[in-house]
């Protein structure tokens, strides 16, 4: 798993370096979501909550249709940074809280007005309650974009998505979470 994942950044720097030495465009994304069927191990105990986060990417291509600037056209790779909180409580009161930065991935279908993409955790800091551990956790999701506003300089999106998480400390954790947002592309 560790040699895919160094692979995929490998590549995705390679990507990265020659798009953006032509085109540079970021993103800021903030997201509110509902984490459900929280699954402890190896204790059993069902826990549910909010989840909170922002994140930002520089991506490989830009979003003007008559101009493609991308190595593979409508295809749209973005690498960046994300912070999240996570509540979530049970039945009789437990309350975990989780933060969690790490590096964020996503790789969508450049189309107009609604993108379907997929995306990709990796943490370098989770937090469970007083316990910090790194490079224990990671995710896997996807979702759907849709455009609001669009301008040359900036577009507004609004966008839904279903994260898996699952992070490894004294027990295992596997967090279910829906998320609404917004993402404005700079």
């Amino acid at each position: 798993m560790k040699n895919i994942l160094k692979i995929f950044i490998i590549t995705a720097g390679f990507v990265l370096y020659f798009n953006v030495n032509t085109f540079a465009l970021w993103d800021v994304v903030a997201w509110g979501g509902y984490v459900f069927d929280v699954n402890t191990k190896p204790e059993s105990s069902k826990l549910d909550g909010r989840q909170f986060g922002v994140k930002f990417h520089c991506n490989t291509s830009g979003y003007d249709y008559d101009k493609v600037s991308s190595l593979i056209p409508f295809i749209d790779l973005g690498l960046g940074a994300y912070y999240q909180f996570t509540k979530v409580q049970s039945d009789f009161n437990y309350v975990l809280r989780k933060n969690s930065a790490g590096l964020d991935g996503h790789l969508s279908i450049l189309i107009p007005v609604i993108r379907p993409y997929v995306r990709g955790t990796w943490t370098f800091m989770d937090k469970i309650d007083d316990e910090n551990k790194s490079f224990k956790s990671c995710g896997l999701g996807g979702g759907i974009e849709y455009d609001i506003y669009y301008l040359n300089d900036y577009t507004i999106k609004l966008f839904c998505e279903y994260m898996y998480d699952k992070s490894k400390h004294d027990m295992d954790i596997y967090f279910h979470a829906v998320h609404f947002g917004l993402k404005i592309h700079l």
